[in-house]
């Protein structure tokens, strides 16, 4: 996994469990129970930023 992409992720407002899994390599997303499309679509933004920020460093 990359060292700073839960780092990027958390600063853009996601609430994620990381790292998890086999040597690290998964992010558990944690959205609350109840949610709309606007947050659910917020939050996608908010991952592919911190991707594309990790993968641009």
């Amino acid at each position: 996994m990359y060292p700073n992409l839960f780092l990027r992720a958390v600063k853009r407002g996601l609430m994620l469990f990381a790292p998890v899994g086999s040597g690290g390599a998964t992010i558990k997303i944690c959205p609350p129970l109840i949610i709309d499309e606007e947050a659910v679509e917020d939050g996608i933004i908010a991952l592919r930023e911190a991707f594309e920020a990790e993968a641009g460093a």
